[in-house]
């Protein structure tokens, strides 16, 4: 998860400090056993905690305007009690508390207190296992092999300069090409355009880099994430899409979405699902696999691309190798 910023301090660096001891304190208030103990006891002993607290100032609600409920009694409102209301209760509970001893009054109001207290520290107790619960199965259930990157080698994508250059015209401002392998499609397009690459294996990123590229050596949707919205005039995305879960491609479409310009134009090239993966571990260790170009085309209509068609393959492009689908957000 990519920070939103440095975290606010007060000058002299308590706050990071505090929020270290509160993280600490919520997991020492994780609770031992299961966590499908009853948490709505916690909330119904601070309910009724709170009713006794609105008893001793009368617990008088003002009425709602409609008359009678359904026993053709008066219907008591469900409102928070008005000022004149709490005023009035105030007065009347005044000379009893008055005739009572003044350490009587404070203990029994630190008993309510502490009541109300630990039944909220009980809900916030559950709430943190819960959460901490979600997060550790959430992370345990989406975090992959490491350097599964590493097992699928980076196409040459250097023949599709000719069609992406023309599904390109009109889009202006800087283009990025990410994963852009080695470099050689960045580089055709960067003869007449600001062009740049984000390349995550750090090996193919130099090689890009002294081909004359600049490249960003981080994943793509880091480095997206880290660029200011609608500062794109084209993108084109490639390798990361055969590698990534749908729900993980989805987000990255979103993403991608968010720095293109109105009128940019988004260009993904895919490889087949029927070519067989040179490294037959990487179509069993990776999380996705690569999509038809008829998915493609969909998911860009779904996510509101207009003039959205598949690229006709130049003539050296291996039939059935890569294909490419573009669009232009509106």
């Amino acid at each position: 998860m990519t920070s939103a910023g440095p975290t606010p301090d007060d000058g002299a660096g308590t706050l990071p400090a505090f929020l270290r001891e509160l993280t600490g304190s919520f997991r020492r208030l994780r609770p031992q056993g299961s966590l499908r103990w009853n948490f709505s006891d916690a909330w119904v002993r601070l309910e009724r905690s709170r009713a006794r607290l609105l008893e001793d100032i009368g617990d008088q609600q003002p009425q709602p305007r409609g008359g009678a409920g359904p026993d053709g009694g008066e219907r008591r409102g469900a409102r928070t009690p008005s000022l004149d209301v709490l005023g009035r209760a105030r007065a009347r509970l005044r000379p009893l508390f008055e005739t009572a001893a003044p350490q009587d009054r404070q203990d029994a109001r630190w008993r309510e207190m502490t009541e109300a207290l630990d039944a909220a520290l009980e809900a916030l107790r559950y709430l943190t296992a819960r959460v901490e619960a979600l997060e550790d199965a959430a992370e345990l259930h989406r975090r992959p092999v490491d350097g599964l990157d590493w097992l699928m080698a980076p196409q040459p994508l250097g023949h599709w300069a000719g069609p992406v250059s023309d599904r390109l015209a009109g889009a202006g401002g800087p283009v990025l090409h990410a994963e852009c392998g080695a470099g050689e499609l960045a580089l055709a397009l960067a003869i007449d355009r600001v062009v740049e690459g984000v390349e995550p294996r750090s090996g193919v990123a130099w090689t890009a880099t002294e081909a004359g590229l600049r490249v960003h050596p981080v994943p793509v949707p880091d480095h997206l994430a880290a660029l200011e919205p609608e500062v794109l005039g084209a993108l084109v995305l490639s390798g990361v899409v055969d590698r990534l879960a749908l729900e993980d491609l989805l987000a990255l479409v979103e993403l991608a979405t968010g720095r293109l310009q109105h009128g940019g134009v988004l260009v993904v090239i895919g490889t087949d699902p029927a070519v067989v993966p040179a490294d037959p571990l990487a179509g069993e260790l990776l999380p996705g696999h690569p999509l038809r170009p008829e998915t493609w085309a969909l998911l860009l209509e779904r996510s509101g691309y207009r003039e959205v068609a598949t690229l006709e393959p130049p003539a050296e492009v291996t039939a059935g190798s890569t294909f490419a689908v573009g669009g232009r957000r509106p």
